[in-house]
């Protein structure tokens, strides 16, 4: 097995943050099943999924990826993450921890740009 670079992980953590972008927003629902990011890139993919997890965690911490309550989404525009909210609290059991990341992100990060 082979060390992995600081470049290694930057590319794993961009390709989590692009697969969860392209699987919300325009036609498709604003948020991706968690679960269905993992097994794009875990099963069919060549990701190990103790490093997905960490990976994603990490793209939420910064606030890259909203994630919580099984779905996951990129706030890329306010209308994305109201959108994203709704269909969270209406199609999971817990979405609290999505809501209040979404709504930190909204404050701190959507709010800058108007």
């Amino acid at each position: 097995m082979t060390d992995e670079t600081t470049k290694d992980r930057r590319e794993r953590y961009e390709k989590i943050v692009r697969t969860v972008k392209l699987n919300c927003g325009g036609n498709m629902n604003p948020v991706a099943k968690r679960s269905s990011v993992k097994q794009t890139l875990c099963s069919h993919g060549d990701m190990q999924p103790s490093k997905f997890d960490t990976t994603l965690q990490a793209a939420s911490d910064n606030d890259d990826v909203i994630l919580g309550g099984g779905y996951v989404t990129v706030p890329s525009s306010r209308e994305l993450v109201t959108d994203a909210i709704e269909y969270v609290i209406e199609n999971s059991e817990n979405p609290q921890s999505f809501v209040a990341q979404a709504n930190a992100v909204v404050d701190k990060r959507l709010g800058e740009q108007e």
